[in-house]
């Protein structure tokens, strides 16, 4: 299997092509997050955030120093992250419409979607937006536990 690759750049002619190792500096896309895969996005993750400054808005590399889970409306996902930017180490609080999330974190969703199709038809699935589920885990109080066991 090859290595490395000759690229060009757009906007740049055949004298500036390069070659590339293909290993050490391509890595895969990064995903757009949808308002329901905030679950996959946890403090630690190293994902990419749209930063918009007064004469630049680009994607850079960030780290999740971490998640504040809100309740999600019509709107969609109303979580805050807050992250630290890799290349200049200032940190700034995140939309999830900012996010995108590293393709390495996928197992993470197809979790969750077994477990919800695990779930039987009477109970409520694993979801963010219900107050007494707390990261993909149900929190039942003591009263639904007396009501449970009678």
């Amino acid at each position: 299997m090859f290595q490395e690759v000759l690229v060009r750049f757009s906007g740049f002619g055949k004298e500036e092509d390069e070659w590339i190792n293909v290993r050490k500096h391509v890595r895969p896309r990064s995903l757009p997050c949808e308002s329901s895969e905030c679950v996959a996005v946890l403090a630690g993750d190293l994902i990419l955030c749209f930063q918009e400054g007064k004469e630049q808005a680009l994607y850079f590399d960030a780290h999740v120093l971490d998640a504040q889970r809100r309740r999600h409306d019509v709107r969609g996902c109303r979580c805050r992250f807050l992250v630290r930017y890799d290349h200049d180490q200032s940190e700034e609080i995140m939309t999830l419409r900012k996010v995108c999330r590293r393709p390495e974190t996928d197992y993470r969703l197809h979790q969750l979607h077994a477990v919800n199709d695990a779930a039987p038809a009477d109970h409520q699935k694993i979801s963010l937006d219900h107050p007494a589920i707390v990261h993909g885990t149900r929190v039942t109080n003591s009263s639904e536990m007396v009501q449970k066991q009678q």
